[in-house]
């Protein structure tokens, strides 16, 4: 797809006025082809008990039936826009330009919100005053036949030494984005990373919302890792730090090893017919 399509409320009336003292929260999605889970997205948003609120979704011209689902959607979406793009923090930082919320989420295609998290986190928002408000996430391993899950906490203060923040579960005043800007499109795959280090030197207000899962965050395949992720980490704590807290280096090549060993592992599973055995132990090792 290469022309540009767009929709939803905004388009056909102003975005609303806050309710009372409550500000305007903007959800922003990215998308690109990922129709089979963007439906449970959509309505773990829309199903949040907080107004005012606004839903974004920006797609990166996708050619799976993305775009007839945002149709269905046209009048609970306050946007959407469906045009070619450079890459997902590209389209991320489209959507921030889209956002007109005092407070500003994002949220993955793949991903979604549990019931009332939008509202404890604006709450918490109110009652802190802070400037990024952030809480835990649900990961979410699926395997062939089993959907492993797993509590992940944040640690604020080991943001200096690697990303300790899931972003889905992070929520950002449109001040923050104002004084720091958005991401950084020259890293392809820690611009969130990139971000959040540039908030926490600038010395904003975080604030942690205990006790309550607010996001289930999709972790991928069994095979999947991205040690990339740990090189751009490196150019980042050097360029906001002036040097790296943790040996990057050899991070990276320990990742490099784990990798290749569970993609061997996994290969010789499939072939020897231990799939089932390699994803007990899985499941075993989540669930400890």
């Amino acid at each position: 797809m290469s022309k540009r399509l767009e929709g939803g409320w905004r388009t056909r009336k102003p975005v609303p006025k806050t309710e009372g003292d409550l500000p305007l929260l903007s959800v922003v999605t990215v998308v690109y082809n990922g129709l089979p889970l963007l439906k449970q997205c959509i309505e773990s948003v829309l199903s949040q008990a907080y107004a005012p609120m606004e839903y974004i979704v920006v797609d990166g011209g996708s050619t799976d039936g993305t775009v007839e689902l945002l149709q269905q959607y046209d009048n609970q979406l306050a946007y959407w826009i469906s045009e070619p793009d450079k890459g997902i923090y590209n389209a991320m930082n489209k959507g921030l330009a889209l956002a007109k919320g005092e407070m500003i989420a994002l949220l993955n295609a793949d991903d979604f919100y549990y019931p009332g998290a939008l509202k404890s986190v604006m709450q918490a928002y109110l009652e802190s005053g802070a400037d990024v408000v952030y809480g835990d996430v649900c990961h979410i391993q699926e395997l062939s036949n089993v959907c492993l899950i797993k509590r992940g906490v944040p640690h604020l203060d080991r943001m200096k030494e690697t990303m300790t923040l899931i972003h889905p579960a992070v929520f950002v005043t449109r001040k923050v984005y104002d004084a720091v800007g958005g991401f950084n499109e020259h890293y392809r795959i820690a611009a969130d990373y990139d971000f959040l280090l540039r908030t926490v030197v600038a010395g904003h207000r975080f604030h942690y919302v205990e006790g309550n899962m607010l996001t289930g965050y999709r972790a991928g395949g069994l095979s999947s890792g991205n040690c990339d992720s740990i090189l751009e980490a490196k150019a980042i704590q050097q360029e906001h730090l002036g040097n790296n807290l943790l040996d990057l280096d050899h991070k990276y090549r320990q990742c490099k090893k784990r990798s290749r060993l569970r993609e061997w592992t996994y290969r010789l599973a499939q072939i020897f017919g231990g799939t089932q055995r390699l994803e007990k132990r899985l499941v075993e090792k989540w669930n400890r």
